[in-house]
């Protein structure tokens, strides 16, 4: 698979949904007409209504993670993707017509388009995928991938490549901790050698994946492997156990029931940040507008409720280390500082983290807020004046930093964020590990869709108090 099959892949599978879209919208209008008459029956829709079909359907598929790694799943997960996306645009837009008083288009026309778009996106899908395995049966786009252990996972992963070979790899062995599973061999393929021959067997066999184990193994035992991978520009892809959590976000796809994060090795393209920032002012500027009276009446439940300043001003760390003052609604009370250092000890987060679930710094507004994450409106100041984007790595302090390892560094190398893919995956309930790994991910695959597809996200994540304390 050449370096550039994927993104190919997701823009052709992109265009190809947008084009037969489109396509059965307009058959379906003019088949209505045929059956009616001009002016007869129950009126079709007008041109921006048959739009908003098209673009309410992309988008769904897109939310339900069908334009990343869509080279990495079969006929069948694509194919229920489609129409599992169009189902909940169907309930969707018949609830909002339902909404609307006096609507005169035929509500049958939008249950039909959702029934036979599906269908021509599907024979697409289909038509692509045969169309992209004859190229890989001549040998274009074929991979070279080394799966990293001997153990079950790694069964499990090569199991599952081999038996979609339409994912373009070849796997050319195995790279085994001890010198005694040497001898290992599984489905016709032999251990190549053991992780720390892993940069020879990567030049020898012109390997451009690694999959890694993550699994029972903590990550920081792979950072030489992980930087060798970005030394050669390669792609490694971590299994991680939190499946649950992590699969279907963002392009995190499953493997034999486990999520696999995949990494590049070079980050996103030099025009991006422009497109970034210019969102970030943007939105931000619009949000400040709609939020200012909600955050008025934040500002006044929080001098009611306790003695101190309304907003709290901490020093993070930003990009490529740059300290700046993140500005969030004060939630607790105005000693809480100095009463951290005596509760160390009951610290629940994992790595450099402090999190205590009944935090007792934290006053009665303060709980709300922060169960909903409005105690984070204040940092659209932050995001207008670009000191940190609207999404992104979440924001270390200077503390934590200090006990970073050099790979955790990497998520420094990208503006922090007010949301990430580590909200929309559980925030609290992942390990720091895990979390340093989507900041990563997200650096790597950074996109003005994925943070839509990731601000969209927030929102029920937010509503629902999803892994937050």
């Amino acid at each position: 698979m050449r370096k550039y099959w994927a993104a190919i892949y997701s823009w052709i599978i992109l265009a190809s949904d947008l084009i037969l879209g489109w396509t059965a919208a307009n058959i379906l209008w003019t088949l209505w007409f045929v059956k009616w008459g001009p002016g007869q029956g129950p009126q079709p829709l007008e041109m921006e209504h048959k739009v908003a079909l098209v673009v309410f359907l992309l988008l769904s598929v897109l939310l339900h993670g069908g334009y990343r790694h869509t080279y990495k799943m079969n006929r069948l997960e694509q194919i229920l993707n489609i129409y599992k996306s169009s189902l909940i645009s169907l309930v969707f837009i018949i609830v909002v017509v339902f909404l609307i008083k006096g609507y005169r288009y035929s509500r049958g026309f939008i249950v039909l388009y959702y029934t036979a778009a599906p269908f021509l996106l599907s024979l697409g899908r289909v038509l692509f995928f045969v169309f992209s395995e004859e190229l890989m049966k001549r040998g274009w786009g074929i991979k070279n991938a080394i799966i990293i252990g001997s153990g079950k996972t790694a069964k499990a992963v090569f199991d599952h490549l081999i038996t979609n070979r339409a994912y373009g790899y070849k796997i050319i062995g195995f790279l085994v901790e001890n010198e005694k599973d040497l001898q290992f061999k599984y489905g016709g393929v032999k251990a190549i050698g053991l992780h720390r021959d892993c940069d020879i067997a990567v030049k020898r066999n012109k390997v451009e994946e690694i999959f890694i184990p993550g699994l029972t193994t903590k990550l920081a035992d792979y950072s030489d492997l992980i930087d060798l991978c970005r030394n050669h520009k390669m792609e490694v892809s971590i299994i991680s156990h939190h499946y649950d959590l992590l699969a279907k976000v963002a392009g995190i796809y499953d493997v034999a029931g486990v999520a696999i994060v995949t990494q590049h090795g070079t980050f996103y393209s030099r025009f991006y940040p422009y497109v970034k920032r210019a969102m970030d002012v943007s939105l931000s500027t619009l949000a400040l507008a709609v939020f200012s009276p909600v955050m008025l009446a934040i500002a006044l439940l929080i001098k009611l409720n306790s003695p101190g300043p309304v907003f709290f001003r901490q020093t993070r760390v930003g990009r490529n280390s740059i300290l700046y003052p993140l500005l969030k609604f004060r939630t607790m009370h105005k000693d809480a500082e100095k009463v951290k250092v005596n509760l160390h000890q009951h610290n629940e987060a994992d790595g450099p983290i402090f999190k205590i679930k009944e935090d007792p710094r934290i006053t009665r507004v303060g709980r709300w807020l922060r169960r909903l994450s409005l105690d984070e409106l204040p940092q659209l100041i932050n995001v207008f004046k670009g000191d940190m984007s609207l999404v992104g790595p979440r924001p270390p302090l200077p503390s934590e930093v200090e006990k970073y390892q050099d790979w955790h560094k990497y998520r420094l190398q990208g503006q922090q964020g007010m949301t990430g893919l580590w909200q929309v995956s559980g925030r609290s309930e992942l390990s720091f590990e895990e979390m340093v790994l989507l900041d990563i991910y997200y650096l790597e695959h950074w996109s003005p869709m994925m943070d839509l597809e990731i601000l969209i996200k927030t929102i029920p994540a937010v509503i629902t108090a999803k892994g937050a304390y």
